[in-house]
């Protein structure tokens, strides 16, 4: 046994795996802890553009995003995080040029009451802002954020089935500068 162990372990050590770090910065959670967390980033996204356009579904907060990714592919898959209201949403649409450099906002500690979104063309440099979604109306004063980098995709927490409110935490992931 001893020459097993040592043929395989030499000194009979086994030495500890190394771990790969990470590729992906994930930033601060924002809002709640109260439901199914969730991480969009995987490898088939298509890096420089994986954004195509985000649902977000609102009310007095925001209680849903629909995020469409671009696949390396060429095709592309919608993914919800919260609550779906067919009644009350609007669209932002990227160009395959465009991608999110700052989201802003306001967070309570069950959910995100605001969200606003800084979108830049990388071939013009040009940049918009869309939003604010969600009025706060009626909710908790809450704690503002800011976020910039060049998100990739989304993470946090969510509970599909809420009748409102379903987005309940909010994290950020840009790929490792």
């Amino acid at each position: 046994m001893d020459a097993w162990t040592n043929g395989i372990a030499p000194g009979g050590v086994l030495a500890k795996p190394k771990k790969k770090p990470s590729a992906y910065d994930i930033s601060n959670s924002y809002g709640g802890s109260d439901g199914v967390p969730f991480n969009d980033a995987r490898a088939e996204l298509d890096a420089g553009i994986s954004i195509a356009s985000i649902k977000v579904v609102r009310a007095a907060g925001v209680d849903g995003l629909h995020v469409t990714y671009r696949i390396k592919d060429g095709s592309t898959e919608t993914i919800q995080h919260g609550t779906d209201r067919s009644n009350n949403f609007e669209t932002v649409s990227l160009k395959e040029s465009e991608y999110i450099n700052m989201v802003s906002g306001r967070h309570i500690p069950t959910g995100i009451h605001q969200l606003t979104m800084q979108i830049t063309d990388s071939e013009t440099g040009t940049k918009r802002t869309v939003g604010p979604y969600g009025t706060g109306a009626g909710l908790a004063a809450g704690a503002s954020f800011t976020w910039t980098g060049r998100l990739l995709c989304l993470g946090g927490v969510s509970n599909n089935d809420a009748s409102s409110l379903g987005l309940r935490g909010l994290k950020f992931v840009q790929f490792k500068s």
